[in-house]
């Protein structure tokens, strides 16, 4: 058996990309024939250079029946292709998986080239925003959230910001950064340039960040201070200043500004810090300051600080008290009764400050920070003033779990003249936040609230005497939007994916459905058998493997029987661990010892189970994966490929991604069915608690077995490698991410096999599908980094008469461009792909949606077979 591993760093597959631009397209030198070889038919044809090929034996409808080889044309291609350009391949009158072909006539599609091209987004849900944090109100009415949604594991969520227009609907995402931006407008963002555009890097897979200084993070509920000129500013954990520009780009040159305090302060979970612009721009208001003397977000704000900041812009440092006292508190003009809330500009030189202790609001000179006067209001917590008519605005805690919004005639002699109730279907900590659009009449007011990981954003008017009715803006059709769990049947071309409900695509009619599964747990994984049934794997006490119907409800593995199987599932919100084997449906779980809890980090081993629920004993198939491995995958002819954290030696991910990403990469590794009665393995150093021996009797390996010389990549405080062995593999090839040793492995990336043993699989750091033959020959790569709005021909467009984001028209000048229209194949954390013979399905975590690419190629051609 031959030892490889492969090596796809940076540099090698950006000159695979770049070979292909500046070649000539392949193409067919001999064009396909089919002859007669005994009882065998000979495809034979020839091309021009060498490329990867893909021969497929169809039915006269064009029903593939059997996936005869794919590969890449060199030294080394996967039988029955043969070294060289030309080629002569037999094909013995089969189907897949050995199965009879039926009867006639067939033909030979022989397709030279792989490639994919944008086809469309299937779920996507923009109004979805899960948890409202931040809300603020820009320049010409623009609402601006910063929102967190796709929370699978503890502290989990991505967190975007968004635009919308003045009647609720999404207009574009700020945050992670669009494309057409230059790399110089990014640079506190730590980019790097692929493919000829800046891209991030990645600063942490928890929240999946790419904004350094906790990223996105911070306070909940609290507000935006925009700025006249457009620029968002917003403080983070720590107590420091973030601030982007409405187009996504960095105003400040850096992201974060330097701490305020000069140190990094431990913040409150539920903290919420009120930030307001000035009246010229130059400077933001800040309350709601102090830090915690623990350490975890959980803890007490046990160190308020009762004074009102002022911050200049662009420095972001320094903070100098207006009004108030770091610890001294009063109810006088020069003091406050405790921590202040909301403040606002009234824009007649005054900024209004609450003060909830003393039921008042005060109101202050911008100039000075002088004392100018008050009113009495109590539990003011939000508050906007109108620069036009003097009215001010505020959200009234009323006691008893009761908020309202009220309306006031001025702040001199202040007097209210409407209130409307405000429902408390929001977390008890965090009350609504409020955020004004004067920009036109009637006056707008947004109330952003969240309940857990789902939130509410509502709309309102001001229509004089009263406020108009209260409208939910936001939307859930999809619940969280996770994109986790994506799976596809290849027969029936069905795809499943994990959106917070799950999702059923049937790609033949087009048609997306919602699917009510019931696994044993509310954590599990779900995968398709080819009989049409599903098979559920739940994270429980024991775990539990059940087995579905089509419509996802329980069913019996045989007459009488249950739809229950026992089976250990170690540590896991949602199991990575499960696989079908196309050619009989049986089932496979990577499973620890016996004896082992949900707790319980430890290696594991690969089991199998027939199509009546029961173990078939033997040898393990594989024996020791760790904790985070993913699998198993299986091709057409038995051969199983796994994913795990684990590389040949001398390999690393290219330094520009950085430390963070180098430890998310791992490998995929091609065994054999055969290994496993020789002992094929991974052999893991002990390091408790991340990897440690699972208990199993170590199996005696063949002395015959290739042995890979590797190291094990455990992320664990500042990281650990350590050496490893990987024998019995046939290859091993580094590449896909994220795969990583955390404290919570719910999210590693998935990867798929197709009948011809082409491994796709995802590459996030890099945004883009990675695609090798069953030799683990690179054939290529497709996809790019974009956001939310990057969708190929489909992308929104700059309106050319408001300089507005909206969707494109039927109207529009033909050489109206978007700027967010490439790449093509555009994603920000690809989390899965799964593939059929026509199109790939792409799982985005922080985009938060599922898009379809259809696979093309260069060059095909199709002749009959005798």
């Amino acid at each position: 058996m031959t030892l490889r591993t492969t090596l796809p760093t940076l540099l090698l597959l950006s000159c695979v990309a770049a070979h292909a631009a500046d070649s000539p397209a392949p193409d067919f030198a001999k064009k396909p024939h089919a002859v007669k070889d005994g009882g065998k038919v000979l495809i034979r044809f020839a091309v021009t250079r060498e490329t990867d090929v893909a021969v497929y034996i169809e039915d006269a409808q064009g029903k593939v029946v059997r996936h005869l080889v794919a590969g890449v044309l060199g030294k080394n291609p996967p039988p029955p292709l043969a070294p060289g350009l030309e080629q002569s391949i037999p094909w013995d009158g089969l189907a897949d998986y050995g199965k009879p072909a039926g009867n006639g006539p067939f033909k030979a599609r022989v397709a030279l080239g792989l490639g994919a091209k944008y086809d469309q987004v299937l779920v996507r849900e923009p109004q979805n925003l899960g948890t409202v944090n931040y809300i603020g109100v820009g320049p010409g009415g623009v609402l601006y959230v910063l929102y967190s949604l796709g929370n699978v594991g503890p502290s989990w969520p991505s967190q975007t910001m968004a635009a919308f227009n003045r009647d609720g609907t999404y207009q574009r995402t700020i945050m992670p950064f669009p494309n057409g931006l230059k790399p110089e407008q990014l640079g506190g963002a730590g980019v790097i340039e692929l493919d000829g555009r800046p891209v991030p890097t990645l600063k942490s897979v928890a929240g999946r960040r790419f904004y350094p200084s906790n990223g996105f993070g911070g306070s909940r509920k609290s507000t935006l201070a925009i700025t006249k000129q457009g620029q968002i500013v917003y403080c983070l954990p720590g107590l420091r200043l973030a601030a982007v520009d409405a187009n996504g780009a960095l105003p400040f040159g850096a992201f974060d500004g330097p701490y305020l305090f000069e140190k990094s302060m431990h913040t409150a979970g539920t903290q919420r810090i009120f930030a307001t612009a000035s009246s010229d721009g130059g400077a933001v208001y800040l309350t709601g300051l102090g830090h915690c003397s623990k350490t975890i977000s959980a803890a007490k704000l046990d160190n308020p600080y009762p004074a009102v900041f002022r911050v200049k812009l662009p420095t972001r440092d320094k903070p100098e008290i207006i009004f108030g006292d770091m610890k001294a508190t009063g109810s006088d003009e020069k003091r406050l009764g405790g921590l202040p809330t909301g403040t606002a500009v009234d824009g007649q030189g005054h900024l209004l400050v609450g003060d909830s202790v003393n039921k008042r609001v005060v109101v202050l000179n911008e100039k000075d920070g002088s004392f100018a006067g008050s009113f009495a209001a109590e539990g003011a917590d939000a508050i906007a003033a109108d620069p036009k008519t003097g009215a001010v605005y505020l959200t009234r805690n009323a006691g008893d779990r009761k908020f309202e919004l009220v309306k006031y005639s001025g702040w001199k002699d202040a007097k209210e003249l409407a209130a409307l109730p405000l429902p408390m279907d929001i977390d008890r900590e965090n009350p609504w936040m409020m955020a004004a659009d004067f920009s036109a009449q009637p006056p707008v007011f947004w109330l952003g609230g969240n309940y857990g990981d789902r939130g509410k954003l509502l709309r309102v008017e001001d229509q004089g005497a009263k406020f108009g009715e209260l409208k939910k803006i936001n939307t859930d059709e999809f619940g969280a939007l996770k994109m986790m769990d994506l799976s596809v049947e290849r027969r029936s071309r069905t795809v499943y994916v994990e959106s917070g409900r799950r999702v059923r695509f049937r790609e033949d009619t087009g048609e997306l459905s919602q699917l009510g599964i019931q696994p044993f747990h509310g954590s599990h994984q779900m995968a398709p058998a080819p009989d049409g049934s599903l098979y559920a794997l739940s994270w429980s006490e024991p775990g539990r493997l059940r087995k579905l119907d089509a419509d996802g409800k329980p069913k019996p593995w045989s007459e009488g029987g249950k739809p229950d199987v026992n089976v250990i599932v170690s540590m896991n919100l949602t199991p990575h661990t499960l696989g079908v084997r196309p050619s009989d449906g049986h089932a496979f779980v990577m499973e620890p010892a016996p004896g082992t809890t949900s707790n319980n980090r430890v290696n594991k081993r690969l089991v199998e189970f027939d199509l009546e629920g029961k173990r078939v004993e033997g040898d393990s198939l594989i024996w020791c994966a760790s904790d985070s491995v993913i699998g198993p995958r299986f091709d057409a002819a038995g051969n199983i490929y796994i994913a795990d954290q684990v590389r040949a030696k001398g390999l690393a991910a290219p330094p520009e991604l950085g430390k963070e990403a180098d430890y998310t990469y791992g490998s995929i590794l091609k065994f054999s069915p055969k290994t496993s009665v020789k002992g094929g393995r991974i052999v893991w150093p002990n390091q408790d608690p991340l990897v440690k021996d699972n208990g199993l009797p170590v199996p005696k390996a063949d002395a015959s077995l290739p042995v890979i010389e590797a190291l094990s990549m455990i992320q664990k405080g500042d990281g650990l490698k350590a050496d490893a062995q990987v024998v019995g593999a046939e290859w091993m090839h580094f590449g896909l991410s994220h795969i990583d040793l955390l404290y919570c492995n719910c999210e590693t990336s998935r990867f798929d096999v197709d009948e011809f043993g082409r491994v796709f699989y995802p590459d996030l750091c890099r945004f883009r599908v990675g695609v090798i033959d069953t030799n683990a020959n690179q054939i290529g790569h497709f996809g790019g980094y974009g956001n939310a709005d990057s969708m190929g021909p489909d992308s929104p467009v700059i309106d050319p008469q408001t300089g507005t984001v909206r969707p494109r028209r039927a109207d529009d000048p033909k050489d109206l461009k978007s700027p967010f229209a490439e790449p093509e194949i555009a994603v920000a954390w690809l989390n899965a792909v799964v593939v059929t013979d026509r199109f790939a399905y792409l799982a985005d975590m922080v985009n938060r949606r599922l898009l379809s690419a259809k696979l093309v190629y260069a060059a095909e051609e199709i002749c009959p077979v005798p």
